[in-house]
């Protein structure tokens, strides 16, 4: 009897291990959430800021998971130190977490790591949703042309740059380069935000590059000396001069009434 009660709790002993072990054991049958999506091919996409990077957003658009969206035609300032704080402070003010953002799809940048390289447009309390916040970016001289323009003397106007750029790219990057190069041009004159470190940094570069012409000294000028003036008096000699009396007699001597 004893035997009997003794196996009988080693049995319902075993039982309860193996119930306990099930019940931690991980559950095969929850699957894991799907992080592949895949993207509407849509030209233009609407969607909430989840998550602000340094240089990127995520952008819920309504998926699985959020989008990572890379900024098109700009990229850091990286000619001097805080290029990068510059442009990751602009993109959480212009862009900060909730605010409903249209995106531009480029059709001429790739960025590795991004579901989507694009125009991102946000409406903001002093600025209309139609300017990008890839254009506000380089305005205040916080971005950047991606690929850049050459500012140097040497170079070609930048001018001439964004045209022949501009001219191999297709839509909408063919119009928003266009936005961009003028937007970069104005912070550059206007010495802005880190760009216009870059342009104080580029005319040192140019002087130094080529160097004013120094002024050669010039011996002062002499007076030459003026010639001695000679008067000539011609004076005529007091000569009376007496004409001798012509041979062949006038008319009136040959009817004697001279």
């Amino acid at each position: 009897m004893a035997f009997a009660d003794a196996r009988a709790h080693r049995v319902l002993l075993a039982a309860l291990v193996v119930t306990w072990l099930v019940a931690c054991a991980p559950d095969t049958e929850t699957a894991r959430p799907d992080t592949d999506i895949e993207i509407p091919p849509d030209a233009v996409l609407t969607g909430q800021v989840s998550a602000v990077g340094p240089t990127d957003l995520a952008v819920d658009i309504g998926l699985a998971r959020p989008v990572a969206v890379a900024l098109a035609g700009i990229a850091v300032v990286d000619c001097g130190a805080g290029g990068a704080t510059a442009y990751a402070t602009g993109l959480t003010e212009l862009a900060p977490v909730g605010a409903v953002v249209t995106l531009v799809r480029s059709n001429a940048h790739t960025e590795p790591d991004h579901d989507l390289t694009a125009f991102v447009h946000a409406a903001g309390q002093d600025r209309l949703a139609e300017t990008s916040v890839n254009e506000v970016l380089v305005r205040t001289g916080r971005a950047r042309l991606n690929p850049p323009v050459d500012h140097s003397a040497t170079a070609a106007s930048a001018r001439d740059q964004v045209a022949a750029d501009t001219a191999r790219l297709p839509e909408p990057d063919h119009d928003y380069r266009s936005v961009l190069a003028a937007a970069e041009d104005e912070a550059w004159q206007a010495r802005l935000g880190p760009i216009g470190a870059c342009a104080t940094r580029q005319d040192t570069l140019d002087r130094d590059r080529d160097p004013a012409p120094t002024a050669q000294p010039t011996a002062p000028a002499t007076e030459t000396p003026a010639l001695p003036r000679i008067e000539i008096t011609v004076q005529r000699p007091d000569v009376e001069i007496t004409l001798p009396r012509s041979p062949r007699p006038r008319p009136c001597e040959l009817v004697d009434r001279c």
